[in-house]
C-alpha cells in the first residue's frame, strides 16, 4: 500500500511514521518539513481546559488522545533513541475575572 501524507509537521509525520511501522510505502509532501504549526506549537495536551459545552464528544475524544499518549511517546523514544523530555504534570488553568471563574467551576463540574 502507498500513503501520500500532505504535511510534514507533529502530526503528518506521526501518521507517516506509524504507516509505514505497519509496512505502508509512505511519502511525505511538505515544503519545510516540521516549520509550520508545529514550530510555534508548545505541545500541551489539556482537553477539558480545552472544552466548550455542547462538544462533549470531541471532550470524549480528546481525553482518549491525552490517555493513550503516553504509551505513544514511549514508542517514539524507543524508535528514536532519544529522550523526548514527556512529562505528565497536569494543567494549570487561571481565571481573570469573575466570569472566567465561573467558566472553570463549569469545567470543573
Amino acid at each position: 500500500m502507498r500513503v501520500v501524507v500532505v504535511g510534514g509537521g507533529v502530526i503528518g509525520l506521526a501518521v507517516a511514521w506509524q504507516a509505514a511501522r505497519r509496512g505502508a510505502d509512505v511519502v511525505v509532501v511538505d515544503e519545510r518539513p516540521g516549520r509550520g504549526a508545529s514550530w510555534v506549537a508548545g505541545g500541551m495536551l489539556a482537553p477539558v481546559a480545552e472544552a466548550y459545552e455542547g462538544e462533549e464528544a470531541l471532550l470524549r475524544l480528546g481525553l482518549a488522545s491525552a490517555a493513550r499518549w503516553p504509551r505513544f511517546a514511549a514508542d517514539l523514544a524507543g524508535a528514536a533513541g532519544a529522550d523526548l523530555g514527556y512529562s505528565r504534570n497536569g494543567t494549570m488553568v487561571v481565571a481573570r475575572d469573575p466570569d472566567e471563574a465561573a467558566e472553570l467551576g463549569r469545567l470543573h463540574d
